[in-house]
């Protein structure tokens, strides 16, 4: 097999069908020692950087969200691919956006093309220090 042909193929093992469910059963982003500490549980012999290179095969695939919060801690999630998220300037805290047709809106915008993902950021300041700046 050439090197090209190794690239091409994706297999899927235990390890990364584990780490997928982990991430898309779970409602908030996750970083990869999250993700790692519950597929330990399950998966007892599993490395961090098994757990780490599959979040990210996952991630460039398109199959789970990941994002770098304003630490440049990575975040993961498998509840999303048309996505809007809120990040906290101050504590990095990121949280999910529900905007209603959000994926309709972007399609819409852009007509006789296929969309497979779209990402809207925001950010601002949660409320907690929302407070904090207004006082």
């Amino acid at each position: 097999m050439n090197y090209e042909s190794r690239i091409m193929v994706f297999r899927h093992t235990p390890q990364r069908m584990l780490v997928l469910r982990t991430v898309k059963a779970s409602r908030q982003f996750q970083t990869a020692v999250d993700v790692f500490r519950a597929v330990k549980q399950q998966f007892p012999r599993i490395g961090f950087a098994t757990v780490y290179r599959n979040l990210n095969l996952l991630r460039n695939r398109g199959e789970i969200f990941g994002f770098k919060d304003k630490d440049g801690v990575r975040r993961f999630a498998g509840f999303v691919f048309h996505s809007a998220t809120f990040t906290c300037e101050r504590c990095g805290r990121a949280a999910p956006v529900n905007l209603k047709r959000f994926d309709e809106q972007v399609q819409a915008a852009l007509p006789r093309r296929t969309v497979y993902f779209s990402r809207l950021e925001v950010r601002g300041l949660c409320p907690e220090h929302g407070r904090l700046a207004t006082k």
